[in-house]
């Protein structure tokens, strides 16, 4: 709560900042929104990310994909989880790393007690043993949301664990947070999107929209992330 407190006082102050650093960076020479050649600025690689080892365990196939969590205090995380829920599992399934088996909130909840869980949270004793006899799953891959903002600049923050389901060890993780007030992140996000026109659905929206919906921004957001999956 004290975390999600001083979030709400950082941003808050720069909002105004932010906003003005995003136009310059949209305006600048050379932008994805001019028609120009896009900016020579590095993408954005997530740097928090830990691996068991340098390739995916052979043996992890099938991963069973949980429904994405979020604290009860971020309400705009709780409002936003379940329509951001396909675009992880469409996110994952480009990576065409392994078959993924989605688990509903009333399937994980008859299984477990629970429509959600967090990743830190204290599982019950038997919960990777029902998960892999219902899915057949070597490994759970758990999603939390937080923290999130809606409205511009966008803000999301993704931490992803993907667990052995035999071992009860974490294969690979990450948790990084994806601010749109960031002329990095902004940057990146419009080269990405200006690499993917398939994300904007329809052909004609403009580039800059990636900015300004959260479904396209986050479609970024968790490209970026599963980018660290270890190789086959």
């Amino acid at each position: 709560m004290k975390a999600l407190s001083q979030f709400t006082r950082t941003h808050t102050l720069r909002l105004l900042g932010g906003s003005f650093l995003v136009l310059l960076v949209l305006l600048a020479p050379g932008c994805s929104t001019c028609g120009g050649p896009l900016a020579t600025t590095p993408a954005y690689k997530p740097s928090n990310v830990y691996k068991i080892g340098s390739l995916m365990p052979v043996h992890i196939r099938r991963v069973a994909v949980l429904p994405i969590s979020a604290t009860a205090e971020d309400w705009q995380a709780n409002e936003s989880r379940l329509d951001l829920q396909p675009v992880l599992q469409g996110e994952l399934g480009k990576t065409k790393s392994f078959e993924q088996v989605v688990v509903t909130p009333i399937q994980l909840k008859d299984w477990t007690g629970r429509e959600a869980w967090l990743p830190e949270e204290k599982l019950p004793p038997n919960f990777f043993a029902k998960i892999a006899a219902q899915t057949g799953c070597e490994a759970v891959l758990f999603a939390r949301l937080h923290p999130f903002h809606g409205f511009r600049p966008l803000l999301s923050g993704w931490e992803l664990k993907l667990v052995d389901v035999h071992t009860g060890q974490i294969v690979w993780a990450v948790d990084e947070v994806f601010d749109a007030s960031e002329p990095v992140i902004a940057q990146s996000a419009l080269q990405w999107f200006r690499q993917h026109p398939q994300a904007g659905l329809d052909r004609n929206v403009e580039p800059d929209a990636v900015l300004a919906s959260p479904r396209r921004f986050n479609a970024y957001a968790l490209n970026t992330l599963f980018t660290t999956l270890p190789p086959r």
